[in-house]
C-alpha cells in the first residue's frame, strides 16, 4: 500500500467483528468511494501535467456511529 493513498478500510463500515464490510451502506459510502478513486486519479493526472489541484471544499462525508 502506497503511504499517500489512504485505506480501503477508510471508505468501509468496521463490522463487530473487526473486519471491515464490502457492502456499501448507503449513498454516503457510496460517495466516499468515488470520491477518493477520483480525486486520486485527478491528482495523478495534475501531477503528470505539472498542475497542482485543490480539494479544499469537497466534503469529508464522515461515517457516524448509527443507532438502533
Amino acid at each position: 500500500m502506497r503511504k499517500d493513498v489512504p485505506p480501503a478500510s477508510s471508505v468501509l463500515r468496521q463490522a463487530q467483528n473487526g473486519k471491515h464490510s464490502l457492502v456499501l451502506a448507503g449513498a454516503i459510502t457510496c460517495a466516499r468511494i468515488y470520491i477518493a478513486g477520483a480525486q486520486h486519479i485527478a491528482d495523478v493526472v495534475a501531477d503528470h501535467l505539472g498542475e497542482s489541484l485543490d480539494w479544499s471544499d469537497v466534503p469529508e462525508f464522515p461515517l457516524n456511529p448509527t443507532t438502533g
